[in-house]
């Protein structure tokens, strides 16, 4: 994304590819005149053609910015290089008018229909008749491509991709509580994913309280979405505009690097078409996991599904400790077989920084007699034995089985029972003071919303 910048002296230049802590800008909305006369992306990287009506308009705008205290505005005609494709998508997919302000303000815009959001653009002319259309893209989450010159036909290719999309989809719910009240409260985030979509979702470390979670559309594009506490809202992240495919069983996942002697990242994973040098299994597992050493920056750790169905382990490493060199070291552990496509979830103890090691890693997989766990103690420095909890077994004289797991930084883990002749539940779990014994905290309670 460009801007422009008002200088001191009144005159204006381009700051160039902002992705990240944007500044409070101003956006010129205005009618085009012929085009010749507006000033474009070259005539302003070039300082010329200043005596064109549309320089006009650069000046008002400016000005009135500074007025209301801001150095930075957004002009359409030459924020954006129309030369180049990628970067006019973008700018279509989010540049329209008469948007409610709530919408403005940071609510998702999946709180609004699809009919409210194409009325947003009901009444916007465009030079070409297809971006009446385009210019919907990104307010409806929607992915295509432009082909300038069909026409009408871009409206209906549209509608048909929103149709399909409605029918294979489904709400995503929070189901949350606390130490201090245990109630699972239940409700809508505002977004929706494909039915059967696998979901990840990130918490930060204390006194940071970020949430943010990953699902996939029908269309199998990454989405995203972060939940601030101080505000209690959730908004659609920016994964959705960078057009991410997965392959459509890919399972997700993500990190939040609180890094104490780097900069704070969040990390996804997900498995496309291309392959990998780590040689996958098809629809494998994956689980993203910090992992503390003292005195460095985390390692980053990554559980997944060989080809030749054993979990493998790559990790991250700063250079002091991965032959002078950043990076993955791809064959870090080979950690036994598991059931093909069995889910994995990987989570690590608040770090105990006095120690100078992760004091426990929790991996919980699949296998043949439920849910299988590999325990790594920080104090053994080594992964203990493989164990399968009796209160995470399956049942063959009720025909109990789980499907998808999880785990947190606090020991609680969740699986998802099936049992014959009953709905879907999840149950959760809590690991005790040893790592090695487990205590069923029950089935949780979610209302009727799960199911």
């Amino acid at each position: 994304m460009r801007l422009l910048e008002r200088k001191g002296d009144g005159d204006y230049s381009l700051i160039h590819d902002i992705f990240n802590n944007l500044p409070p800008y101003a956006i010129l909305s205005h009618t085009w005149s012929e085009n010749s006369e507006e000033m474009s992306f070259i005539d302003l990287s070039h300082n010329t053609a200043r005596n064109k009506d549309g320089y006009n308009k650069i000046r008002f705008c400016g000005d009135q910015a500074a007025k209301e205290g801001l150095r930075f505005f957004w002009v359409d005609t030459c924020c954006i290089d129309k030369s180049n494709n990628t970067e006019l998508t973008e700018a279509i997919n989010w540049h329209v008018s008469m948007i409610d302000v709530s919408a403005l303000r940071g609510e998702s815009l999946s709180n609004f229909s699809v009919e409210k959001r194409m009325l947003w653009t009901a009444n916007q002319n465009t030079t070409r008749k297809e971006d009446e259309t385009y210019c919907l893209l990104g307010i409806l989450s929607v992915h295509m491509p432009l082909i300038y010159g069909e026409g009408d036909n871009a409206f209906a290719r549209l509608n048909e991709v929103i149709r399909k999309r409605s029918e294979g989809q489904g709400q995503i719910i929070e189901a949350a509580n606390s130490a201090l009240d245990i109630t699972w409260v239940i409700r809508k985030i505002g977004v929706s994913g494909k039915n059967g979509s696998a979901i990840a979702a990130a918490v930060s470390r204390p006194n940071f309280r970020l949430i943010h979670i990953l699902y996939l559309d029908v269309n199998n594009y990454i989405h995203d979405a972060t939940y601030t506490p101080s505000t209690d809202i959730w908004r659609s992240g920016a994964l959705s505009d960078r057009g991410y495919t997965a392959i459509p069983n890919s399972s997700l996942t993500v990190m939040y690097n609180q890094c104490r002697l780097c900069a704070n990242t969040t990390i996804i994973a997900f498995q496309d078409k291309n392959g990998s040098s780590l040689d996958p299994a098809i629809g494998t597992g994956l689980a993203l996991q910090p992992f503390y050493r003292g005195g460095l920056e985390d390692q980053i750790n990554l559980y997944y599904q060989k080809s030749d169905l054993s979990m493998g382990l790559a990790s991250w490493k700063p250079a002091i400790i991965n032959n002078r060199v950043d990076g993955w070291s791809l064959n870090e552990q080979i950690l036994g077989t598991i059931p093909s496509g069995s889910p994995i979830a990987a989570a690590s103890s608040y770090s105990n920084v006095s120690t100078g090691y992760e004091t426990w890693i929790e991996v919980l997989c699949l296998s043949s007699q439920g849910i299988q766990v590999n325990t790594w103690s920080g104090t053994q420095e080594n992964w203990l034995q493989i164990m399968h909890p009796s209160v995470m077994a399956n049942l063959t004289s009720s025909q109990k089985s789980y499907g998808d797991v999880a785990v947190t930084a606090t020991g609680n883990a969740f699986g998802v029972v099936m049992q014959d002749g009953q709905a879907d539940a999840i149950e959760n779990w809590l690991v005790e003071d040893d790592l090695l014994d487990w205590n069923s905290i029950g089935i949780v309670n979610l209302g009727g919303a799960w199911g």
